[in-house]
């Protein structure tokens, strides 16, 4: 019936070898490419392209194609798509913007991505049903300083032109009327990139015809005996310039209605894993957080978390982080080897943070804000250990752990530091206080690098998603510490310091600072200094900066007995650790002031509550985080 709904499918192609999201959209369709290449013990719910008539054993050399392949032979649809794992097409009516090379980039493929791409079901069907051919839109090689696609193909180091050459004859040959669009896309400058289409069925099944049987054709004349495995992948390469020639022609011909959607590219696709706890019984969770170029100095803290571990207790530690490397990861994980009692896994934020646009200070980098995310992704605990990665544990941390706070949301040391500050005469840190922070208590101000978090009442108080928003507006200079200050309203069990030892930075912190906060404070410090629990190396010099530092003979004692030490070594002796952390404090720095004098003039310019204040705080927040 001419009412019916077209039956439309989207096929979207997942390597076998990574747990990718799935767009929940019954329009786009997840398929295994290469299925036939799964290991015996690979178990999916994801279809597979290895059933019915197909090639799914040519994934490594036909790419992709094997999908196109087997939904031609197996589908009977009126709309046949394709796109990738990591590749979606926009269907907003409005441009978006694009990288260079032709990308609207997202982070991750979250609501806000889902949104802007106008994914739901109801525009993408309206869109498709437009038209007979929607392609991937073009991309000028002019960007590139490239002259023609030909000269494109042949700029690849794997790829060899005598190929693309050798599919054009096979074209003249076999199909003289697509000679005259082969020659005009290939000496053009206009790229059909990634195999993105979607066609009416008259159309798709006629290209799938026209484009497998070239591409056996080549195949045929081909020797693939020494081919690299990027270059095995050359009739995946040809098959996506065919694709362009394809289109070059049904335009040329002017019989069907066609457009070009934008491609988006999602950088992260990995399936967010659910966070379950490791162990049924004396359990003691820890969340750490860091990023690749911090991983060796977790990796002492973690050593010294290990080191007093007891038999008694089961240890669950989760890293949160962003793309810390296989190497280091592996460096990691042996440290529990042959410990039972003892998991280490890693949880990748990027989906969580990449709505929000979250900045550096000074010392300390966005991996801080990762606290935030403890009560969303650990909600099936009831309380965690926090603990940041520049500290050194000379304790047990079950007893930690076993802290009473009842209805409390979490327990901490005061902040000697920070109390000092505000305890100065005319200092900066207590006009801050009482302007920016508006804490009723100042000197209950707790320090955030030891927490144990009762889960259940963070959720009852405040989300994560409230936390973040507050974070991107850049405005306090302890960053999530001072919001967290904020936000607990004093529901707090206040630890000795013993478990969060601030260390005496640069020689200074003790005579300049902490001696000024309160003496039962200065001297419960000082007490702490003599058995510490857990030594913090906060502030903006640490032991693997400089070998000098107050107690860094207790970092470098441990750091001996991990796989990071010629790392650390190396880095302090060539004064590469020194460089990155005090270039990027200069920066932040310099573009803190700018900022700061670009926000007074446009506050002033542009009043509260008005269309102007509201654009120019959009810019200005972008301005931060680049």
């Amino acid at each position: 019936m001419s009412g019916d709904k077209k039956k439309i499918k989207i096929f979207v192609t997942h390597r076998i070898d990574k747990n990718s999201v799935c767009l929940e959209n019954p329009l786009f369709v997840p398929i295994r490419c290469g299925a036939a290449l799964d290991k015996d013990n690979v178990a999916s719910i994801i279809q597979g392209d290895n059933t019915g008539d197909n090639i799914s054993l040519k994934r490594l050399s036909y790419c992709e194609l094997t999908t196109q392949y087997w939904a031609w032979k197996n589908e009977d649809l009126d709309y046949y798509g394709f796109c990738h794992y990591r590749r979606y097409f926009s269907f907003n009516e409005k441009p978006l913007v694009e990288d260079v090379w032709g990308n609207v980039v997202y982070n991750s493929l979250n609501e806000k991505a889902i949104k802007e791409l106008c994914l739901d079901s109801l525009t993408v069907r309206e869109k498709i049903e437009k038209y007979d051919v929607l392609i991937a839109k073009s991309w000028d090689l002019k960007t590139i300083k490239c002259k023609s696609v030909r000269e494109h193909y042949n700029s690849a180091d794997s790829l060899d032109i005598k190929h693309f050459d050798c599919m054009i004859e096979v074209i003249n040959k076999k199909y003289p009327d697509f000679s005259n669009a082969a020659k005009k896309y290939s000496n053009g400058k206009i790229l059909y990139s990634c195999n993105m289409f979607i066609m009416k069925k008259e159309v798709f099944c006629k290209y799938s015809e026209w484009l497998f049987d070239i591409l056996g054709e080549v195949e045929k004349l081909i020797d693939t005996e020494y081919f690299s495995e990027e270059k095995l992948r050359t009739m995946g390469h040809l098959g996506e310039r065919l694709a362009g020639i394809y289109y070059t022609y049904l335009l040329e011909q002017g019989t069907y209605r066609t457009t070009e959607l934008q491609k988006a590219l999602i950088n992260n696709t990995d399936v967010e894993e659910n966070i379950y706890p490791k162990f049924t019984s004396n359990q003691v969770p820890i969340v750490l957080a860091a990023s690749d170029l911090f991983a060796p100095v977790l990796g002492v803290c973690l050593k010294s978390i290990i080191n007093y571990t007891s038999e008694f207790n089961n240890y669950d530690i989760i890293i949160f982080n962003k793309e810390i490397s296989k190497d280091n990861k592996s460096k990691i994980l042996k440290l529990q080897e042959n410990r039972n009692n003892i998991s280490i896994r890693f949880f990748d934020v990027t989906r969580k943070v990449s709505e929000y646009d979250l900045s550096p200070n000074e010392h300390v980098g966005i991996e801080t804000y990762y606290r935030f995310l403890i009560q969303d992704v650990m909600k099936h605990y009831d309380k965690v250990i926090y603990i940041d990665s520049d500290v050194i544990v000379k304790a047990d941390l079950a007893e930690l752990y076993h802290t009473n706070i009842d209805n409390k949301i979490l327990a901490a040391t005061h902040d000697a530091d920070f109390i000092g500050q505000y305890s100065l005469k005319n200092g900066k840190v207590k006009s801050y206080c009482e302007k920016t922070l508006k804490l009723k208590e100042p000197y209950n101000y707790f320090q955030a690098g030891v927490l144990v978090l009762n889960i259940t009442e963070m959720n009852k108080c405040f989300n994560v998603k409230e936390l973040l928003e507050i974070a991107q507006k850049g405005i306090y200079k302890y960053m999530d510490q001072d919001i967290l200050n904020i936000k607990c309203n004093n529901r707090i069990v206040y630890l000795n310091m013993k478990w969060n030892l601030l260390t005496d930075c640069a020689r200074y912190r003790i005579n300049n600072v902490i001696k000024f906060a309160p003496f039962n404070l200065y001297n419960e410090y000082l007490e702490a200094r003599k058995s510490p629990k857990i030594i913090h190396y906060a502030g903006y010099l640490k032991p693997w900066y400089n070998a000098e530092e107050d107690m860094a003979e207790e970092f470098w004692r441990v750091a001996k007995q991990t796989d990071f030490y010629e790392l650390l070594l190396y880095r302090m002796n060539t004064g590469a650790a020194w460089h990155i952390a005090h270039n990027m404090k200069r920066r932040i720095d310099f573009r803190a002031d700018v900022l700061k004098y670009c926000y007074g003039i446009y506050t002033f310019l542009n009043p509260a509550n008005t269309k102007r204040r509201k654009l120019f705080n959009k810019i200005y927040l972008k301005m931060r985080s680049s």
